[in-house]
């Protein structure tokens, strides 16, 4: 059990919290997570104003579930999550900037529902994740549509996607990794005539839809070439939706796709790596409320010793 206490001249916070987790074997291939923690959070706000005082308790549950219908070979697994954040109070006041006072808000939660299948497949060679999972964060902060100079809670996201993991050693000294993942943020409850948290569209931040990645490295083992690597692979992401609002329209950030390489030599003693980015010369763009260019074609080398 902890607890943690803050004060400034207008408020006062504290708070205090405890934990407990176990794991239960079922039956064979059939496993068990139960965890709980819980929270106490005491807020006096504005220290000269009682009425934005207020005190949560919040418990944090999560539970899993993993079954192996072939043992060591084949997983599906299942889990919920409960967590939540503190807010941190806001200045606030009246319409016509009258009456200046700080109010305080309740933690913001998130639930989170996750289910998906390993595997460990061709004695080993093989390991693949594939997961889906749907999340939702309430008790969001969001601007009264009223009162320019206020914030009202009660805004609602949701984000629901799946992932794909694959990593392969088909033959000796050849390893292979690739990704993929989908996912999609909207806000469910929010205010109609604010920028970020208009209900139904995205709210910026969430970067792109879309994620892909491919590498393969091959290592030789015996020869003139041993202890040589030789890698090639590449990134995809999405086109990315960074303003999404019925006043000002979408705008997106291209999707882009860039091919990378890497020659390394590891001996026992030390490790020598060259490595090519962006080898095609790609112009791309990043972001999250914003544009930033990112670097043409680019070249890396590294150098590590081994005691």
């Amino acid at each position: 059990m902890s607890g943690t206490g803050n004060s400034n001249s207008n408020i006062s916070n504290s708070s205090y919290s405890a934990y407990f987790s176990d794991v239960l074997n079922i039956t064979p291939g059939l496993m068990a997570m139960v965890s709980l923690r819980a929270d106490y959070f005491d807020s006096k706000g504005e220290k000269d104003t009682k009425d934005d005082d207020f005190n949560q308790f919040a418990l944090s549950p999560k539970f899993g579930l993993i079954y192996q219908p072939i043992l060591n070979k084949l997983s599906v697994f299942a889990n919920y999550m409960n967590a939540f954040i503190n807010v941190e109070p806001q200045q606030v006041s009246d319409e016509n900037g009258e009456n200046p006072h700080v109010k305080s808000f309740k933690p913001e939660h998130a639930n989170q529902l996750e289910y998906g299948v390993k595997a460990n497949l061709l004695e080993d060679k093989l390991h693949a994740t594939f997961s889906l999972y749907d999340i939702t964060v309430s008790n969001r902060v969001v601007p009264d549509a009223t009162n320019p100079n206020n914030v009202v809670q009660g805004g609602k996201v949701g984000s629901k996607g799946f992932e794909l993991e694959i990593n392969a050693t088909p033959v000796k000294g050849l390893d292979l990794i690739a990704g993929y993942s989908h996912n999609s943020t909207k806000v469910k409850e929010g205010a109609p005539n604010d920028f970020y948290s208009q209900p139904g569209r995205a709210p910026g931040g969430q970067g792109p839809g879309e994620l892909a990645n491919v590498w393969a490295n091959y290592r030789f083992t015996q020869g003139p070439l041993k202890n040589f690597g030789l890698g090639i692979g590449g990134n995809y992401a999405s086109r990315y939706k960074v303003i999404d609002n019925s006043e000002t329209g979408d705008f997106y950030l291209p999707n882009y796709a860039l091919l990378n390489a890497a020659i390394s030599f590891n001996s026992k003693h030390f490790r020598v790596s060259l490595n090519v980015n962006n080898i095609t010369d790609k112009e791309y763009y990043i972001g999250y409320w914003s544009v930033n260019p990112q670097r043409p074609r680019n070249y890396t080398a590294n150098f590590a010793y081994k005691f």
